[in-house]
Protein backbone atom coordinates (compact mmCIF):
# COMPACT_ATOMS: atom_id res chain seq x y z
CA UNK A 1 0.00 0.00 0.00
CA UNK A 2 1.20 3.62 -1.58
CA UNK A 3 -1.65 5.48 -0.69
CA UNK A 4 -3.93 5.60 3.22
CA UNK A 5 -6.74 7.39 2.43
CA UNK A 6 -7.68 9.22 5.62
CA UNK A 7 -9.69 12.06 4.73
CA UNK A 8 -8.97 15.84 5.23
CA UNK A 9 -11.18 18.01 7.00
CA UNK A 10 -10.36 22.01 6.17
CA UNK A 11 -11.77 24.64 8.01
CA UNK A 12 -11.78 28.31 8.72
CA UNK A 13 -13.21 31.15 11.32
CA UNK A 14 -13.65 33.69 8.49
CA UNK A 15 -16.10 34.44 6.38
CA UNK A 16 -14.03 34.63 3.13
CA UNK A 17 -10.87 32.45 3.67
CA UNK A 18 -8.67 32.47 0.54
CA UNK A 19 -7.28 28.68 1.32
CA UNK A 20 -10.90 27.60 2.04
CA UNK A 21 -12.54 29.31 -1.02
CA UNK A 22 -9.70 27.77 -3.21
CA UNK A 23 -10.74 24.51 -1.72
CA UNK A 24 -14.18 24.75 -2.09
CA UNK A 25 -14.23 26.19 -5.58
CA UNK A 26 -12.10 23.28 -6.71
CA UNK A 27 -14.85 20.75 -5.76
CA UNK A 28 -17.32 23.04 -7.99
CA UNK A 29 -15.07 22.37 -10.79
CA UNK A 30 -15.09 18.74 -10.28
CA UNK A 31 -18.39 17.31 -8.57
CA UNK A 32 -17.65 13.85 -8.90
CA UNK A 33 -15.11 14.15 -6.64
CA UNK A 34 -16.39 13.01 -3.33
CA UNK A 35 -16.70 15.83 -0.50
CA UNK A 36 -18.48 17.35 1.60
CA UNK A 37 -18.94 21.18 2.20
CA UNK A 38 -20.18 22.58 5.61
CA UNK A 39 -21.63 25.33 7.26
CA UNK A 40 -20.93 26.32 10.93
CA UNK A 41 -24.18 24.04 12.69
CA UNK A 42 -23.58 21.00 10.41
CA UNK A 43 -19.51 20.93 11.13
CA UNK A 44 -20.24 20.85 15.17
CA UNK A 45 -22.70 18.67 14.48
CA UNK A 46 -20.48 16.45 12.30
CA UNK A 47 -17.31 16.70 14.30
CA UNK A 48 -18.01 17.05 17.99
CA UNK A 49 -14.89 16.37 18.96
CA UNK A 50 -13.72 19.91 17.86
CA UNK A 51 -14.50 22.97 19.96
CA UNK A 52 -14.79 26.21 18.15
CA UNK A 53 -14.55 29.73 19.40
CA UNK A 54 -16.56 31.28 16.70
CA UNK A 55 -18.63 30.49 13.86
CA UNK A 56 -16.91 28.01 11.55
CA UNK A 57 -17.25 26.47 7.89
CA UNK A 58 -15.42 23.68 6.37
CA UNK A 59 -14.82 21.00 3.92
CA UNK A 60 -13.92 17.62 4.12
CA UNK A 61 -12.23 15.94 1.06
CA UNK A 62 -13.09 12.19 1.68
CA UNK A 63 -10.21 10.86 -0.67
CA UNK A 64 -7.72 12.91 0.46
CA UNK A 65 -4.86 10.99 2.77
CA UNK A 66 -1.02 10.05 3.20
CA UNK A 67 1.23 9.11 0.70
CA UNK A 68 3.96 6.77 2.29
CA UNK A 69 6.80 8.29 0.86
CA UNK A 70 9.89 5.91 1.13
CA UNK A 71 7.31 3.17 0.12
CA UNK A 72 6.32 5.48 -3.06
CA UNK A 73 10.16 6.10 -3.86
CA UNK A 74 10.93 2.31 -3.52
CA UNK A 75 8.24 1.65 -5.46
CA UNK A 76 9.20 4.23 -8.45
CA UNK A 77 12.87 3.25 -8.53
CA UNK A 78 11.90 -0.53 -8.75
CA UNK A 79 9.86 0.28 -12.02
CA UNK A 80 12.99 2.55 -12.91
CA UNK A 81 15.29 -0.48 -12.68
CA UNK A 82 12.92 -2.93 -14.30
CA UNK A 83 12.38 -0.43 -17.65
CA UNK A 84 16.56 -0.41 -17.53
CA UNK A 85 17.98 2.48 -15.68
CA UNK A 86 20.81 1.98 -13.16
CA UNK A 87 20.46 3.85 -10.10
CA UNK A 88 23.76 5.37 -8.12
CA UNK A 89 22.85 6.00 -4.85
CA UNK A 90 25.28 8.13 -2.71
CA UNK A 91 27.96 8.67 -4.53
CA UNK A 92 29.26 12.27 -5.51
CA UNK A 93 29.30 13.95 -8.98
CA UNK A 94 32.42 15.78 -9.87
CA UNK A 95 31.31 17.20 -13.09
CA UNK A 96 28.50 16.45 -15.83
CA UNK A 97 28.98 17.59 -19.60
CA UNK A 98 26.61 16.84 -22.53
CA UNK A 99 28.92 15.82 -25.73
CA UNK A 100 27.76 14.58 -28.72
CA UNK A 101 24.07 13.91 -27.59
CA UNK A 102 25.00 12.03 -24.60
CA UNK A 103 25.79 13.11 -20.62
CA UNK A 104 29.02 12.35 -19.52
CA UNK A 105 28.98 11.90 -15.64
CA UNK A 106 32.04 12.33 -13.73
CA UNK A 107 31.59 10.93 -10.09
CA UNK A 108 33.98 9.44 -7.70
CA UNK A 109 36.46 7.96 -10.04
CA UNK A 110 33.35 6.87 -12.14
CA UNK A 111 32.95 7.67 -15.61
CA UNK A 112 29.37 7.29 -17.04
CA UNK A 113 28.04 7.80 -20.54
CA UNK A 114 24.56 7.97 -21.36
CA UNK A 115 21.56 9.16 -23.18
CA UNK A 116 20.04 10.65 -20.07
CA UNK A 117 20.78 11.43 -16.53
CA UNK A 118 18.67 12.72 -13.76
CA UNK A 119 20.62 13.89 -10.66
CA UNK A 120 18.79 14.38 -7.35
CA UNK A 121 21.87 16.56 -5.54
CA UNK A 122 20.05 17.66 -2.84
CA UNK A 123 21.92 20.34 -0.88
CA UNK A 124 24.73 19.65 -2.86
CA UNK A 125 22.91 21.60 -6.04
CA UNK A 126 24.78 24.66 -6.20
CA UNK A 127 28.50 23.95 -7.35
CA UNK A 128 27.12 20.84 -9.32
CA UNK A 129 24.89 23.41 -11.63
CA UNK A 130 28.04 25.73 -11.77
CA UNK A 131 29.81 22.75 -13.42
CA UNK A 132 27.08 23.41 -16.38
CA UNK A 133 26.96 26.87 -15.94
CA UNK A 134 24.21 27.35 -14.12
CA UNK A 135 23.79 29.60 -11.15
CA UNK A 136 20.77 29.70 -9.09
CA UNK A 137 20.31 31.37 -5.52
CA UNK A 138 19.53 28.01 -3.63
CA UNK A 139 19.66 27.64 0.35
CA UNK A 140 19.86 25.28 1.99
CA UNK A 141 16.70 24.56 4.61
CA UNK A 142 16.75 22.08 7.24
CA UNK A 143 13.45 20.19 7.20
CA UNK A 144 12.77 17.83 10.15
CA UNK A 145 11.15 14.82 9.20
CA UNK A 146 9.39 12.65 11.88
CA UNK A 147 7.32 9.39 12.18
CA UNK A 148 4.55 8.36 14.29
CA UNK A 149 2.80 5.08 14.93
CA UNK A 150 -0.50 5.09 13.16
CA UNK A 151 -3.05 5.65 15.54
CA UNK A 152 -6.44 4.57 15.09
CA UNK A 153 -9.28 6.90 17.01
CA UNK A 154 -12.72 5.37 17.31
CA UNK A 155 -15.47 7.76 18.25
CA UNK A 156 -18.46 6.54 19.42
CA UNK A 157 -21.44 7.76 21.27
CA UNK A 158 -22.61 5.62 24.90
CA UNK A 159 -26.00 5.53 25.87
CA UNK A 160 -26.82 4.35 29.77
CA UNK A 161 -29.49 3.06 30.64
CA UNK A 162 -30.74 2.49 34.18
CA UNK A 163 -31.49 -0.83 35.18
CA UNK A 164 -34.37 -1.27 37.97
Amino acid sequence: MLFRETGLLCFADEEDNPFLDGVTASFRMNPNAKHTVYDDQELREQFPQLKFGTPMHGCLDHSAGVLLADKALRAVQDLAVLYGTKILDGICVDSIQEQDGYVHVQAEGISIRCKTAILCPGPWASPLLDTVGLSLPLTTVKIPVLYWRLVQLLFWQCQWVALT
